[in-house]
Formats: C-alpha cells, sequence, structure tokens
C-alpha cells in the first residue's frame, strides 16, 4: 500500500551518527514530504504529535538530542512544530559554523604579537581550538585579570567576530551568525535542607521550645497573676525599653468617622451601641472619672475601634473590635510594647490524637473566654476608648475591666488561666 511506503520511509530513516546540518536538513524534508503525502491520501496525521516527535528524536544524533530535551524541559508534551521549528534552527546554526573560515593568524598578519618582553610567540594556535561546541567550563576569569591575559592583537574575521591574542593563545570573541539554539537556566538547591525540612514536618516533637520573650512573659504571669473571688486579674506584660506615645487623636479620628458611619445606618447604630450597654452592664467597662481622665501619655492608651456586620451569622451577627495596633506619636503601639508569651494549649496534633483515643468526642465553648479574665487596675488604662450614644452628648472616656480581643497578650492570659484552673 501507498500509505504503508511513506510510513516506512519515516519509520527507516538513517538515524545520525554526528551533528550533521545536512543530515537534519534531510530528515526535516523526508518527514515533511511523505507526511504531506499521507495527508493528500485523507489520513488524518496532525493528531499524532507524540508519535512523531517520539519517531524524530529518535532519529537523531546524541548531541542534538540532547540539545533538544532541553529545550522542551519543564514544558508540557512537545509538539511536533515545535520539533520542526528546533531542527530548522540547529540546522542552521551548525551550517553557519562549518561556513566560518577563519584566516590563518600569522606573526605577518597582524600588529603587536610579541608580548611586553619583545619575544614573538612561538605558537598562533586557538587557546579553544572546539570554540564553536558546547563545553564544560573550566573556570571563569573576572575583569580584573583581563588586561594582563590579553594581548594587543586583534584580526576582524567578520563583522562581528574578532581573534584576539592572549596568553593561552588566539581567543575567538564575538557573534557568530544563525539564531540562538536553547537557553539554559540553571539552579542550585540543597538536598540536605530540604531533607532536613521534611524530616522536621514529619517528626513529632518530644517538646516545646520556648523563646527568651516567651520565658519572660511565663515568668511575669506567675509574678502578678492573682486569684481572687474566683477569678484571676492579671497584668500586661511590657517589653523592656518600650515607649508608648499620644494615643488620644488618632482614637479621636477613628471615632468621628465610626460616627459618621452609624448615623447613616440606624439600625447598625443601635446595635453597636446594645454591644457597648453589654460590656457596661456586664462590669466589663466602666466610665472614667473626670479627674482620672488627665494622665501621661504613656501611661494609657485609647484603643480605636469599629465593627464587622455579618448578617448570615448565626451566633454574633455584629462584632466590634478594637484595635490594639494602632500607632501612638512615638510609632509604636500598644501591640507592639507586650510581649506575645508563649501557645500553653496542646497542639493541633495532640488534639486529634487524644480525641481518636475514646468512642465519643466532646467539644465546649466558653462564653465570652477572655472577658473572664480581669485586668489590674493600671492595666485598664491601656484599654481605654471614646464613645457616645448621641452626637449632641459629650463624648466620654471609659475603659475595660476585662481582657479583650485585639491585644497582642490576650490569647496566652485567656488559655494560660484556663491551663491553671485546669492544674
Amino acid at each position: 500500500m501507498i500509505s504503508h511506503a511513506h510510513l516506512e520511509t519515516i519509520f527507516e530513516f538513517t538515524p545520525m551518527k554526528h551533528e550533521s546540518s545536512a543530515a537534519i536538513r534531510r530528515l526535516i524534508n523526508t518527514y515533511t514530504e511523505n507526511t504531506m503525502a499521507l495527508t493528500g491520501l485523507g489520513l488524518k496525521i496532525d493528531q499524532c504529535d507524540l508519535i512523531w516527535v517520539h519517531v524524530l528524536a529518535k532519529k537523531l544524533d546524541p548531541e542534538t538530542r540532547r540539545q533538544w530535551e532541553l529545550s522542551c524541559a519543564g514544558s508540557d508534551v512537545p509538539k511536533i512544530k515545535q520539533l520542526k521549528k528546533f531542527l530548522e534552527e540547529r540546522s542552521r546554526a551548525l551550517e553557519a559554523t562549518k561556513d566560518l573560515q577563519l584566516p590563518s593568524i600569522h606573526r605577518k598578519n597582524h600588529q603587536g604579537s610579541s608580548d611586553q618582553s619583545g619575544n614573538s610567540k612561538k605558537d598562533d594556535k586557538l587557546s579553544d581550538p572546539d570554540f564553536d561546541k558546547p563545553k564544560e567550563i573550566d573556570i571563569i576569569l573576572g575583569c580584573d585579570v583581563y588586561n594582563d591575559i590579553v594581548g594587543c592583537g586583534k584580526i576582524k574575521l567578520t563583522d562581528k567576530l574578532y581573534a584576539r591574542d592572549t596568553l593561552f593563545g588566539w581567543m575567538i570573541s564575538g557573534r557568530t551568525p544563525g539564531p540562538p539554539t536553547t537557553f539554559f537556566k540553571s539552579f542550585y538547591v540543597s538536598i540536605d535542607d530540604s531533607l532536613r525540612k521534611f524530616w522536621e514536618l514529619e517528626e513529632i516533637p518530644d517538646f516545646k521550645k520556648t523563646t527568651t520573650e516567651e520565658d519572660r512573659c511565663e515568668s511575669h504571669f506567675k509574678e502578678t497573676t492573682i486569684l481572687q473571688n474566683g477569678r484571676f486579674t492579671v497584668q500586661l506584660p511590657f517589653k523592656p525599653k518600650s515607649q508608648l506615645g499620644d494615643s488620644l487623636a488618632q482614637a479621636k479620628l477613628r471615632f468621628n468617622y465610626l460616627e459618621r458611619r452609624l448615623e447613616q445606618n440606624p439600625e447598625l447604630k443601635d446595635r453597636y451601641t446594645a454591644f457597648i450597654d453589654e460590656f457596661l452592664d456586664m462590669g466589663h467597662m466602666e466610665y472614667i472619672p473626670p479627674g482620672e481622665i488627665e494622665k501621661p501619655v504613656d501611661s494609657v492608651y485609647y484603643l480605636p475601634h469599629h465593627c464587622v456586620f455579618k448578617e448570615d451569622s448565626t451566633t454574633t451577627k455584629l462584632r466590634v473590635v478594637f484595635d490594639g495596633s494602632a500607632t501612638t506619636s512615638t510609632g509604636q503601639s500598644l501591640n507592639d510594647t507586650l510581649m506575645v508569651g508563649p501557645t500553653v494549649q496542646d497542639d493541633l496534633y495532640s488534639i486529634i490524637m487524644r480525641f481518636r483515643f475514646y468512642p465519643i468526642g466532646l467539644s465546649a465553648d466558653i462564653a465570652k473566654m477572655y472577658r473572664q479574665v480581669a485586668l489590674e487596675d493600671k492595666s485598664k488604662d491601656f484599654h481605654r476608648i471614646l464613645w457616645r450614644s448621641n452626637k449632641s452628648d459629650e463624648i466620654k472616656h471609659l475603659k475595660m475591666t476585662r481582657v479583650t480581643y485585639g491585644i497582642a497578650s490576650s490569647a496566652f492570659h485567656s488559655t494560660r488561666c484556663l491551663n491553671e484552673v485546669a492544674d
């Protein structure tokens, strides 16, 4: 059959043993002519890219095939058009290298072929006879030794190719005819680091490592926390040499913005007011007497606050957020000056394993968990806020009496007190 004859012509093409522009051109022509003939017979060969790429790649010489595999590394399944384009560029590059005729380099053809001592070079040879073939790099020399290596001799071979006299022989530099065939990218990956990180992730920790600051925060808790009438009272764990500045000015700006927003949404304002009233009714917040408002700026902190409203929430649709990260006039915020403390609750792995030990698992939620822990008097002044329910009223100064969310140390205080209760 005619179709079998065309296929056999392609499949039985003699594999190349060495790089050859002519052989690559014959392979391209053989494939193109016979596939066009097969298409003319009504055969759909344009859906067989994977097979054709495999067949033609098997016909390439080792170096050309290596260059082809490098050019498509990391890409999707290569197409036959991609391979044909590569082979055409490869053929042109090999042809250009073959046509490059280097003139015989002798002392009579140029000036300055003698070294600084005046002695003529005994052997006018190329420093790299196979400069046109890719090889491993032996050494890289920097610009600081360039003038010590390169002599005065220079011969222009083509428009963009030169021969330069060096201590190692004649060096060819410039651009060769033809487009570049491949691009290389190299990456260095330390397998030792990768393996170490892998084992660290898979390893079950046998103890908890804490930092110096976390140890200091734990010591502060033990030294300052007291139990009064069945409730823990804590102090804020300030970092040494921390300095707060004026926070009232920014709190006023933020409150004015919040007030304008609430005035535009009466329903939101009612819910926000109810939230603040709940704090006051439960004793978790209190008004500051006028005589106690004025204090040094570094001994008080006003928390800007805003709300997050979630209509689809099944528990708390409106949540007031207190911003302990708002910076003061010194550039530091309350959270910047506080020690965060270590993680005292069990890690997730331990919780899951303990959950699987028993046939029935129980979970519970502690209502207002943070606010079950009281603040000592001085710490309350770092939990001040501004509020008024009516715009015609004077702005009131309030302070919280309980640990609240939005403060860097709150999570540690609440869970650490919970552990203390369990013990």
